[in-house]
């Protein structure tokens, strides 16, 4: 279905969904961030489109008149760097306060295409709900986890103490065409079309890399599109806590430069020793903003999901924070 199509398609009681632009995403932000934190993920990353540091993300609303009942991440447009990793397959994440609104928004005709597998990130424990319901009604299978538990935690200025660089290493920001590769070699669940995402986020959002005299990378960590950090890496076991402490402090700080909160999200099964290292530096725990996976029947091969093969945790591959 085209784009005029979802936008000239009413209901009943005249709800419609709308794809929303320009200064009218203003009143869109300020109902996110009245729901916060369960809104968090669209409240962050529409504060970044519209402070322009992310372009290509498309929005739609599902409205009353002038009431927002439901506010949807669309498929980014020609502007996005990262179109592929966001379609192939399909991530998005949506907010509604109504559950009757919420699965509203996911069947509206040409919103999601439950044909194919589609990703949906950090959602309210009530909403992961609705797409659970409406993934079964929709021929998704019940050979793989659907729901991925996660929770964020959160650290605002003066929260996190800066911890300082040892002396024989260097810290500096991560470089888009030189350290790509480095963040992809590293990241043990990537998937197609990981890189563009890699070299977009280091392009427009900060990172902090710590290297030795040999310029060789000890560990890095980025900031997502959504305003969380993510993607942590510590080359040495035996330095692992100090190291991950002197770069989760240093990113933080430089977001907090930016007015921005140190946020991260940690996926509790297994339960990981990082969610007790960041509460140790400082976070507090916000809220649970699970993930959740759908996939149709004939899409699930019983070996291989999405390009990730099955580990012992195999949902730990679609959490890419």
């Amino acid at each position: 279905m085209s784009v005029q199509d979802m936008e000239n398609n009413r209901t009943a009681d005249s709800i419609s969904l709308v794809k929303t632009s320009g200064q009218d995403l203003l009143k869109v932000f300020e109902w996110l961030k009245s729901h916060l934190p369960l809104s968090w993920k669209l409240s962050c990353m529409l504060r970044e489109t519209l402070e322009g540091r992310w372009k290509g993300q498309t929005w739609w609303v599902l409205q009353r008149q002038d009431s927002i009942l439901a506010v949807g991440e669309g498929i980014p447009d020609e502007n996005s760097e990262i179109i592929n990793y966001l379609t192939k397959p399909r991530c998005t994440c949506y907010f509604s306060p109504n559950h009757v609104h919420a699965e509203m928004l996911l069947t509206w005709p040409g919103f999601i295409d439950w044909s194919e597998p589609c990703i949906f990130e950090m959602l309210s424990n009530d909403n992961a709900a609705v797409v659970g319901a409406v993934s079964k009604t929709n021929n998704g299978t019940d050979s793989f986890p659907r729901t991925i538990r996660c929770i964020a935690i959160v650290a605002n200025p003066g929260d996190v103490k800066l911890r300082p660089v040892p002396r024989d290493l260097t810290m500096r920001d991560l470089d888009p065409l030189t350290d790509t590769d480095l963040v992809i070699s590293t990241w043990k669940y990537s998937r197609a079309h990981a890189d563009e995402f890699v070299r977009a986020l280091i392009t427009h959002f900060p990172s902090v890399g710590l290297f030795d005299q040999n310029n060789r990378c000890l560990g890095f960590e980025l900031t997502l599109q959504d305003e969380k950090t993510g993607l942590l890496y510590v080359y040495r076991k035996v330095e692992v806590v100090d190291w991950a402490k002197v770069i989760i402090s240093n990113l933080g700080h430089k977001n907090f430069a930016l007015g921005l909160p140190a946020a991260a999200l940690v996926c509790l099964w297994p339960m990981p020793p990082s969610l007790k290292m960041h509460l140790d530096l400082g976070s507090r725990l916000l809220c649970e903003l699970p993930y959740v996976l759908h996939i149709p029947g004939d899409k699930f091969s019983g070996e291989t999901v999405l390009r990730f093969t099955f580990l012992k945790s195999p949902i730990r591959a679609l959490c890419t924070f």
